[in-house]
């Protein structure tokens, strides 16, 4: 691998073709990064929990997975129709933004994506949100803490096993009687 140290100036753009790997001290205010590369591929903190701080962050190309439980800081944090992000069955947590997906949004059995309270996430027409847990070890979508997360799906939910916890005050759970096509 190699590694960059790096301070993002304004307009600075990273691409990244493989795996991200940080110690969750860089805390960029300016600049993008762009994870593009072919191949899946994941996105980790040397600390193993940790934090991946982004200005910016796009995904395309493939999807990325937490490669242990992870906490993502970006504003805005964008997936592609050819990317994606998934938490497979880590913790995936996005605390604070806008979160837009035209690709794929994914958790696996006893994974958990976990939004703060002031983060709108949108699926897109062409996006998937993915939550597909297994008997005795759901998918979680939940709160960080303090529930009022908004999500609205354009696009396609695929869900089986699932449960959807703290969501804003005039929704604060969706279960698979409310999921057409979900079993």
């Amino acid at each position: 691998g190699t590694t960059l140290a790096m301070a993002l100036l304004n307009n600075t753009r990273v691409e990244c073709a493989g795996d991200w790997t940080t110690d969750g001290n860089v805390n960029p205010t300016n600049g993008t990064v762009v994870l593009d590369g072919a191949l899946p591929s994941v996105i980790a903190s040397t600390a193993g929990p940790g934090t991946a701080r982004f200005n910016n962050l796009i995904i395309r190309n493939a999807v990325r997975t937490a490669a242990s439980t992870l906490d993502v800081v970006a504003n805005p944090l964008t997936i592609e129709a050819s990317g994606g992000l998934t938490a497979g069955a880590q913790a995936l947590t996005y605390t604070t933004g806008t979160l837009t997906c035209a690709g794929l949004l994914g958790v696996g059995s006893a994974g958990s994506l976990r939004f703060g309270p002031t983060t709108v996430l949108t699926i897109s027409a062409t996006g998937t949100l993915s939550v597909i847990g297994v008997f005795g070890g759901p998918a979680i979508v939940t709160s960080n803490g303090t529930p009022g997360y908004a999500l609205t799906v354009n696009g396609t939910l695929a869900a089986r096993f699932f449960e959807f916890r703290q969501m804003g005050a005039d929704r604060d759970s969706v279960d698979r009687d409310h999921c057409a096509g979900a079993k």
